[in-house]
This record gives C-alpha cells, structure tokens and sequence, in this order.
C-alpha cells in the first residue's frame, strides 16, 4: 500500500493536498475538495518516467516547520559495487531532497512534529527485537538520539507524532513488541504509557493523529482486527492530560489492510476531519484514494 500523509492549505480552491508514494518510487500529490466531489487532479511522474528512490510500502509524513512543508520518509541509498545496501535514509523528501539519517531496510515507519522552529522526525532503528528502538533526530540542527524510557517498539509497526502547543511538548504514537495498545510518548518527560481504549487496535496496524484546536482535542486513528477504522480522542489542556475516550467506529467506504497508511486532516470550516487511505484491492501509488469526511458532532 502506499504511503500518505495530508495537509490543509487555507484559502484553495482544492485545501487539501495528499501526499503518496508512486509506483515508480517517486512522490506524488493529489488534490482534494472539503465538500463535494474531489476533483482528478495530481502532480506526478508517470510510469514510464525516470524511476524515483522512495520504497514502495514506506511510510511518509509531514510537518510545518519554520514556515515550510517538510515532507519526510524513507529513501534507497546507492548501490554499493552494484549491490543494493541493507539500509535506508531517513529523509526530507520535499521541498529538498536531504539524507539526515538511516536506518535498517526492515523498517518502514516515520512520523514527524514541529513547534515551528525545532522539529523532531521520529523513526525506529534496528533490525530485529533485541536492538530496535525509537529514535528521533532534531531539525534544524540533525542531532539523532534514542528516545529514552521508550518501550520497544513492534516489529513492522508504524509511527504517528504531533506538537501540543498547549502542552509545550512532542507526542509519539507506536506499538510495542508484544502489545496491541498503542503508547503514547511524551518527548519533554521523556516516558510513555499505552492507551488502554485503544485494545481494539490490529496488531503492526497504521496510526494517524490530527489535532483540533477550534475543539482542542486530538484525535487518534487506527485499524482494528477486521480492517475497520476506529478512532479515540481525548482534550488537550494545560498541564493537565486528560483520558481518552472510548474508541469508536468511523463510518467508512471499502475495508483496508491494516497497514495501509491513514493521512488525516482538520477542517475547521467543515468541521469534520478528512480521512484518506488506500483500498485493498488498490495497487502501490494509485492516487485513488478513499475519502471520509468524519464529523466533530458525532464524536461528542
């Protein structure tokens, strides 16, 4: 399944724009309508064009950081006497193209938050149980380090991060080996716990957060056993972290795998959050994506 991750440009005629991998493995993006039909607009290359470096079933993501969109993933690194390398980069993918780290080929994950002027790309590190950590590296200065007090994390498991300005920190999500719940890490304490109402979640399943502030909640997006999406919320004050809510099911089109990436994003105007994934009879880097509008009023 392709990789997604979306962002909300104010004042468009199309305000959402959804990021993926393509079938030739380079970045594409599809334009999306708040209401109505969404329109078949993309900017992508074509198949028969100059093949990219981005694996296919990695995952992307995206921050505002220091007033651009970053869009961050995986990349191939070169061959080495025409051998392909065991390892990945961590990378900016856009609006440059810049290696700021790497990792083990058998990860997939990545996540990415910002405050504005310091952002955090998380990533695991590792290739088996014994050594695999979760690991962020700071922008703009590129100093990596290893969460500390970080439970480790599933294998083949996905990643989801936000910045809470009203609680003046970083959230991590991921499994860890043996567990379903999904943790939640908080990068000024340096801890984390799991999310007891997320116990419906599939294991290894794909994770997305969006933050409301018209509601000042976040919300927390996962697959279950049987391919249906589910979300949880709680509110967001300060110094104050609220419970979560009971997970609940969102009204869906077509059932997914449980790794097929969800890009989600806010709507104010609409009130509602946009879903975006894959279908499962959908191949690699196919820009039709499933559109579900989940509305604010109905997860009171």
């Amino acid at each position: 399944m392709s990789g997604i991750t979306a962002h909300f440009v104010k004042e468009s005629q199309y305000p959402i724009h959804v990021f993926y991998n393509t079938k030739n493995l380079n970045l594409g993006v599809a334009l999306k309508a708040t209401s109505g039909g969404d329109p078949n607009v993309r900017l992508a290359a074509l198949s028969s064009d100059q093949t990219g470096f981005i694996p296919e079933r990695t995952n992307l993501d995206s921050t505002l950081h220091n007033g651009m969109r970053l869009i961050v993933g995986l990349s191939n690194r070169p061959l080495i006497g025409g051998k392909e390398s065991t390892e990945y980069d961590v990378s900016i993918l856009s609006p440059v193209y810049q290696p700021i780290s790497k990792t083990s080929n058998t990860n997939k994950a990545i996540s990415a938050a910002s405050n504005g002027q310091k952002a955090w790309v998380y990533y695991f590190s590792g290739a088996n149980d014994g050594d695999r950590c979760l690991n962020y590296i700071t922008l703009p200065d590129q100093q990596t380090k290893t969460a500390k007090n970080a439970q480790k994390p599933r294998e083949n498991g996905c990643l989801a991060s936000w910045y809470s300005h009203v609680e003046k920190t970083a959230y991590t999500y991921y499994q860890s080996a043996g567990s379903t719940l999904i943790q939640e890490y908080n990068q000024n304490s340096q801890g984390g716990q799991p999310i007891d109402r997320t116990n419906s979640a599939a294991a290894c399943t794909a994770i997305s957060v969006v933050y409301v502030d018209e509601l000042k909640r976040v919300y927390l997006y996962f697959w279950d056993g049987e391919g249906q999406l589910n979300r949880v919320w709680r509110p967001v004050a300060y110094k104050m972290v609220a419970d979560w809510k009971p997970a609940e099911a969102v009204p869906m089109g077509a059932a997914a795998e449980i790794q097929t990436q969800i890009g989600v994003v806010a709507d104010p105007d609409g009130k509602q959050n946009h879903i975006f994934y894959n279908t499962s009879s959908v191949m690699v880097g196919t820009p039709d994506f499933t559109h579900v509008r989940d509305e604010w009023e109905k997860s009171d």
